[in-house]
């Protein structure tokens, strides 16, 4: 986020205090970032004189002229921002001095696309005021702030989109899923590159904030229309309901709906729900896959009820699941939405495919599971996603592999024999200690049971330890610990594995310069998606062959990377390779220039972002090497002291305390005496 930028707009938002309500502030705000940023970018609207901002800013009259330079830009512009849009427009009694010092700390702020530090989207700004003020209004948080990044983030790349493809949200609210795929498509085909938008939303405030919002993140060309999607869905010009390439949605959760009211019912093929409940959450589903080309994709946010409610929905969720439409289900946890704090899932679901043959589909006959829950992280009240967890859930889905604990591909005659009940812990159990059994010859007897060693021994190779350093050979199935204390052996783990972890760290400085060329190629390509292919599979493939991080953790580590740093990335996209670079523009560090060893400040940047990207690594492998001394710990509980040696144990020293005892003059109580 530019800190100007920001710094004005929360001085804004301060300067409304006691004018109205926080949603007051934000339509007042956005009007007014809107008219600087269409004055500032001409391309983005057409601009008649009167709202011009150096007519406005020097105006005597600063409620008439900001009243007249909003009306006069809707007017020119009736389909991107609507003319009765009441959004962009003040509210009433909003005093004079007010408008005065909101023109004046508008007219600070240089919106023109060369002025904005790395080149920044100005509605990406306001995307994270919206998120904070939401964070402080509790419920009425979900009222206006958009879905959180990480998951329209996620929602899209799971889909994938390309460039002259549909893109449609039928419940469309901020506009910030079309905003996303919008943002995607750019990243990784080019700046022209783009995807047909389409909106629909059955509020009218709604509809008129998510105009404002899709211009901000300069967004010109869209269709967004003030309907319900699901009572009236959009027509082609033959009168057929329009179908899309891709369908991103976050549909409101167990409305009532109406089914007399419903046209098009051909859409709702898979059945219908009782009318009487808060049950349309199948029905906007149906929308939804109706609403697909037949090779589409779509990705729909919906509660976990949606996967295991019985009797009508039931019904309906078996006939979904037999005719192939489900890909995968991804449960995200509770308290992720501002408003709401209910555990959500994403399905993603394909069009009917009605023109090919299903067997010949791969996947048709499955559904992945992913449960993301418990990779959830914190911050400020909310959970949310980091960046690796995003990429090991889209690379599990792309690949549609199975991980223990998060994820598994399920043959739909297994989700048949549970009546199609779609509940993720059905079928992706998590691993857990608690569910551990001993070995039973291991806990009587001694000795560590071979298979129980083996289950952990990769991570254990991986950096640099061995069986021998822990344990001594035996026969059969069963290891000999060392003769040595505890503390010895550990001491051994450790020194083993921090220098297997140095080592790593090299190895991942050498992968870092073996790519540098190919990173350099991609800021030149000017597409930032790139780093998430090619690049993200050549660094993966290096640091893989030290084995201390497998594919997803190496993946991760890329990815966090590329989170932390992609304001940066942008920048150097923009401007590479003109020598011409400001890294004081820059949010990483970069060192200055020295005499004793002068570098360009290319030089220095890769440099710089190398530092950080094996850092990332170093962590994760830290974090692996620290774990290793409480794997043997537990192995030493469990097995270091048998049942065998305690009752021996116990032996000795109650004949030593019966000693002690004749010493003292005490004669033993006779065993079953009284």
């Amino acid at each position: 986020m530019s800190d100007e930028l920001s710094g004005k707009l929360w001085e804004a938002f301060g300067l409304l205090r006691g004018e109205g309500d926080i949603q007051t502030g934000f339509d007042v705000v956005s009007s007014l970032l809107l008219l600087k940023l269409a004055s500032d970018q001409p391309e983005l609207l057409e601009v008649p004189p009167a709202a011009r901002w150096d007519v406005v800013a020097k105006s005597t009259s600063p409620v008439d002229s900001l009243t007249e330079a909003l009306r006069a830009l809707k007017s020119a512009n009736p389909e991107s921002i609507g003319t009765a849009n009441t959004a962009l427009e003040l509210p009433t009694g909003l005093k004079p001095q007010t408008a005065r010092s909101l023109l004046d700390l508008f007219s600070q702020v240089d919106l023109r696309r060369g002025a904005l530090k790395h080149g920044a989207v100005v509605g990406k700004d306001f995307d994270e005021i919206q998120h904070w003020l939401a964070d402080d209004s509790g419920k009425r948080g979900g009222d206006f702030a958009p879905l959180p990044a990480f998951i329209t983030r996620l929602m899209v790349r799971l889909a994938d989109p390309s460039p002259g493809q549909t893109v449609y949200d039928p419940f469309a609210k901020n506009g910030s899923l079309l905003v996303a795929a919008s943002s995607y498509v750019a990243d990784r085909y080019g700046p022209d590159a783009a995807v047909g938008l389409v909106g629909q939303t059955f509020n009218m405030m709604a509809c008129d904030r998510d105009r404002i919002d899709l211009l901000l993140h300069s967004v010109p060309e869209f269709f967004l229309q003030h309907s319900d999607a699901l009572y009236a869905p959009l027509l082609d010009e033959e009168g057929q309901w329009r179908r899309f390439d891709h369908v991103f949605t976050n549909p409101p959760f167990s409305m009532r709906y109406r089914p007399e009211d419903i046209t098009a019912p051909e859409r709702m093929q898979y059945g219908w729900t009782s009318e009487r409940g808060n049950n349309a959450d199948l029905m906007s589903l149906q929308h939804v896959l109706a609403s697909l080309k037949p090779d589409g994709s779509g990705v729909v946010v919906v509660p976990p009820g949606v996967l295991f409610r019985g009797g009508l929905e039931g019904a309906i969720r078996k006939n979904i699941v037999e005719d192939g439409r489900i890909e995968a289900i991804i449960g995200l946890g509770p308290n992720l939405l501002y408003g709401t704090s209910i555990s959500i899932c994403l399905l993603i679901v394909r069009g009917s495919h009605e023109d090919l043959l299903k067997e010949s589909l791969p996947g048709m006959d499955s559904i992945l599971f992913v449960d993301a829950g418990r990779e959830l992280s914190r911050a400020r009240g909310k959970h949310y996603l980091e960046a690796e967890v995003v990429e090991k859930i889209v690379s599990s889905v792309r690949r549609r592999v199975s991980i223990p604990g998060f994820s598994r591909s399920v043959l739909i005659d297994e989700i048949a024999e549970n009546r199609f009940n779609l509940n993720i812990p059905q079928y992706v159990t998590a691993s857990s200690a608690a569910g551990f059994v001993p070995d039973i010859r291991g806990t009587l007897f001694g000795g560590m049971p071979k298979a129980e060693v083996d289950a952990e021994l990769p991570r254990f190779l991986a950096l640099g330890v061995n069986i021998s350093d822990m344990f001594q050979s035996a026969e059969g199935d069963y290891l000999a610990f060392r003769p040595e204390d505890f503390d010895t052996t550990v001491g051994r783990i450790e020194e083993r594995s921090s220098e297997a972890e140095d080592s790593f760290n090299k190895h991942c400085r050498s992968v870092w310069e073996s790519i540098t060329s190919a990173f350099e190629r991609c800021l030149s390509d000017g597409e930032l998606m790139d780093l998430y292919g090619e690049l993200a599979d050549l660094f993966v493939d290096g640091i893989r062959i030290a084995g201390v991080l497998d594919a997803h953790e190496s993946y991760g580590v890329w990815a966090w990377w590329l989170s932390d740093n992609e304001s940066d990335l942008r920048y150097l996209i923009e401007r590479f390779p003109d020598e011409v670079l400001h890294p004081d523009e820059l949010d990483l560090p970069v060192p200055r220039d020295t005499d004793d060893a002068p570098t360009s400040v290319i030089e220095r940047v890769l440099n710089k972002l190398g530092d950080d990207l094996c850092g990332k690594a170093a962590f994760r492998a830290s974090i692996k090497r620290r774990e290793l001394p409480g794997i043997f710990q537990r192995w030493t509980a469990r097995y270091g002291t048998s049942l065998k040696d305690l009752e021996a144990e116990r032996a000795v020293r109650s004949a030593a305390l019966e000693s002690k005892l004749r010493s003292m003059g005490f004669r033993p109580p006779v065993e079953g005496g009284a």
